[in-house]
């Protein structure tokens, strides 16, 4: 996964929501969870902006990790982020 995401963050491939959530939702699979938070820090600085796919991602991620916390505080961050 951490070759697959390199080579494809240093490409000229379209930088999508769509495949930024599939990344996230790869690194949350392979229980690289903070990969997956740094892609969303990423998201948030240089775009595309996360959407409500991403941050269910996360928090289903977060989740299966067992860090309830986090995927609380996720939630409520995506309510700021995406209702405002």
């Amino acid at each position: 996964m951490k070759r697959y995401l390199n080579t494809y963050l240093h490409t000229d491939i379209r930088n999508g929501v769509e495949n930024f959530n599939v990344l996230i939702d790869g690194c949350c699979r392979n229980g690289e969870i903070i990969r997956a938070v740094e892609l969303l820090g990423g998201m948030k600085t240089n775009g595309p902006a996360p959407d409500i796919v991403t941050y269910n991602t996360l928090i289903n991620g977060f989740c299966k990790f067992g860090d309830v916390f986090t995927a609380r505080k996720l939630t409520v961050c995506r309510r700021c982020t995406l209702y405002v």
